[in-house]
């Protein structure tokens, strides 16, 4: 059977030969770095997301469900219940101001959700699509291995550092990508953050169980 990413790779060309158009044209058409599509057409990119494939099949006029290989035909108007249930949707968690003064998390607005292959879903990550969410880091604190505006994807459902690993905290102002880990007794367990551009300063730092929102399972990042 052949992989995802090749027949990505394979019709993606197959649409620029259609459409006379190279990888810098679709780059500048589509409003996305030339890089990301190289890297896509070499197949570097394995998991590119929706929102910038989309933009490719917008230039290439084909349907998005073509490119990732749950259509058959690139015909935009064409679809199947097979490929109309490939696909969900995953909201986006967000900070919001309260009346009061204070700050909630919300989920976004439909229109502002990110889709993914249900699949890669179930089969990579190990997950129902209703315990994920999307968020994008609103901080450089843990830098090399994350950036401020990058989006990444959390498990709700995970939420205790058992094994240790990277977890969206809620500070009260901001969702924060922070290590965390337990330290302790048994008895006396203490959830522990640390974050990669000054772990020593950090090393003390105490969250509580309700600051921790999911474990992250999955990054996407701007080239």
């Amino acid at each position: 059977m052949m992989k995802a990413n090749t027949l990505l790779v394979e019709r993606l060309q197959l649409q620029m030969q259609r459409k006379n158009i190279n990888a810098r044209e679709l780059a500048e058409r589509a409003g996305l770095g030339r890089s990301f599509v190289y890297d896509v057409l070499s197949g570097k990119s394995s998991n590119p997301t929706t929102q910038k494939l989309a933009a490719l099949a917008d230039v290439l006029d084909c349907s998005i469900l073509y490119l990732m290989g749950d259509s058959d035909t690139p015909n935009k108007s064409e679809s199947t219940p097979k490929a109309a249930e490939s696909v969900v949707n995953i909201a986006s968690l967000m900070v919001e101001n309260t009346s009061d003064g204070g700050t909630l998390v919300t989920e976004g607005e439909e229109e502002e959700a990110y889709y993914f292959r249900l699949a890669w879903i179930k089969n990579k990550l190990r997950a129902e699509p209703t315990d994920l969410r999307i968020v994008f880091v609103s901080d450089n604190r843990m830098e090399p291995m994350f950036s401020k505006g990058d989006m990444v994807l959390i498990n709700l459902k995970d939420r205790a550092p058992e094994p240790s690993g990277t977890f969206i905290v809620f500070d009260g102002e901001r969702l924060s990508a922070r290590e965390l880990h337990y330290s302790g007794t048994a008895d006396g367990k203490k959830i522990i953050a640390s974050t990669k551009d000054s772990p020593a300063s950090n090393a003390t730092m105490v969250i509580k169980d309700a600051q921790i929102v999911g474990r992250v399972v999955w990054l996407s990042r701007e080239l």
